[in-house]
This record gives C-alpha cells, structure tokens and sequence, in this order.
C-alpha cells in the first residue's frame, strides 16, 4: 500500500492512501482521502472512498461481480484487497494457512505409504488431513496447513511429485491474523 501524508493549508486532508488491485488482469488504483478531525463510525471504523474508472471497465467489473453473486462493489473491492494482502503474506514469508488438495489412485502400489512418509517429514506444518474415497480407484485427500509458506509450498510440490499422484494443487489463505 501507498501512502503518502498531506499538509495543506486549509487542512481538510489529513492524508491520501493508495492501494494497486490486480483483478483478472485489470489494474485498479484505489485511493482514499481521510479529513483531519472527521469522525469515524467508532462501531465499524468505514472508510468512504471514490474510485474513478473508465465506464467500460466498472461494467466489466458489475458483470463479474453479479456473477460471483456479490449484492454490492463494496464487498467484492473488500474481498480483493484482502486477496492481494494474502498473496502478500505468502510473498512476505508470514505465517500462513492453506490446504494442498490431491488427487490420486490408492490401488498404486506403496503410494499410501510414500505419501505418509512425507507428510510425516512435515509435521509441523499440517495440522489436518482428510481422506476421501471417491471411486473404486480414486481418493482425495485434503491436508490442512499452517506455518511458513516456502516449506508450505516444499510440502506441495513433494506430495505433487509422488509417481501415482494424479493432480495436487495448493490454494492459499491466511491466519486472518493481519486482514480485516
């Protein structure tokens, strides 16, 4: 986030934030300006702020947004900046939570054991994981993990890299710990 502070000699604002948002390859910038002595909704602490796009662009973005069922563009910009905090954190080597998703046939001889034996390796990053039976030939395991993403990210591609493993993905989130 940009931040830039002001001091203007009729001091109506305080300050100017600005944050980059990278939405299916749109860039946007957001900025809001916060007026000296205004008084915040102490309850919810709401920041009001003016976004100026191309009107080509917001229709693009109210079409995207109905269709992921949002009922305001306030929820859905709220939702993408806590997105690119999250992508931050991982960049930014923070703690972190996420869940590797893999897809594999359990009749692979010794893959069940291939697979414990690395998870076991990284025991202090899972936290949980769930075996699913999908077919006759296919499960789905789910492995919850907490703690830092390069070994987050080792554990994966480990898992990912196990002959007999059909697909693993990694999706990423956060502790909540620094999001609003």
């Amino acid at each position: 986030m940009l931040s830039k502070a002001l001091s203007l000699s009729k001091g109506r604002v305080e300050s100017i934030s600005a944050c980059f948002l990278n939405i299916d390859n749109f860039l946007f910038l957001c900025y809001y300006c916060q007026k000296r002595n205004t008084k915040v909704d102490s309850m919810s602490d709401i920041f009001r702020f003016g976004i100026s796009l191309p009107k080509d662009l917001i229709d693009k973005f109210d079409k995207l947004i109905r269709r992921k069922n949002y009922t305001n563009r306030s929820k859905a910009f709220g939702d993408l900046i806590r997105q690119e905090l999250i992508k931050r954190e991982w960049h930014e080597g923070k703690e972190v939570a996420g869940a590797i998703i893999l897809i594999y046939d359990h009749h692979k001889r010794e893959l069940l054991n291939k697979i414990t034996d690395v998870q076991h390796d990284f025991q202090k990053a899972i936290i949980s994981t769930q075996h699913i039976h999908l077919d006759h030939n296919n499960c789905l395991e789910i492995v919850a993990i907490k703690g830092n993403p390069k070994e987050a990210q080792k554990l994966t591609d480990n898992l990912k890299s196990i002959k007999g493993v059909k697909h693993a993905t990694l999706s990423m989130s956060s502790t909540g710990k620094d999001i609003a």
